[in-house]
């Protein structure tokens, strides 16, 4: 599962949780050790044309989608994709709410972990599943 937030609620989340930075930048003030993704980040002109004013919501997001192209970018994407099938993490960034990248970023994990779900004899099975069921008995 895939939730989202901000850095300044950390404090208030379930700490079972795993937080991932996808901010370009790691914040000075936050301890070290989170698992940090500056490649899901939006570029810094993307954020800036934004913050400026200079192109629309829908404009900021087809850019975004665009530079979540990128082999590096669509590897952790896919990683997150086959990992959320199994385990709850919070994506966080600077942005108090809606609009921010996030939410966009949630929606294409989202479209890959569903394009990864195997359906067997009407069942339901996660990449997660499955990978576990391949190496049932291996040990």
């Amino acid at each position: 599962m895939i939730n989202t937030g901000y850095f300044a609620c950390l404090h208030k989340y379930p700490q079972n949780e795993t937080f991932l930075v996808v901010s370009r930048t790691y914040p000075r003030w936050l301890k070290k050790g989170y698992s940090w993704h500056p490649e899901l980040a939006p570029s810094p002109k993307l954020l800036k044309d934004w913050k400026n004013g200079g192109i629309s919501w829908q404009e900021y997001t087809r850019r975004y989608k665009e530079e979540m192209k990128t082999p590096q970018a669509q590897d952790s994407i896919i990683n997150l994709a086959t990992w959320s099938a199994a385990d709850t993490f919070r994506l966080l960034c600077y942005e108090k709410e809606w609009p921010c990248h996030r939410f966009i970023l949630k929606e294409l994990i989202e479209k890959v972990e569903e394009s990864m779900t195997l359906k067997i004899n009407g069942a339901v099975i996660s990449p997660t599943v499955a990978s576990n069921k391949r190496t049932e008995g291996k040990k």
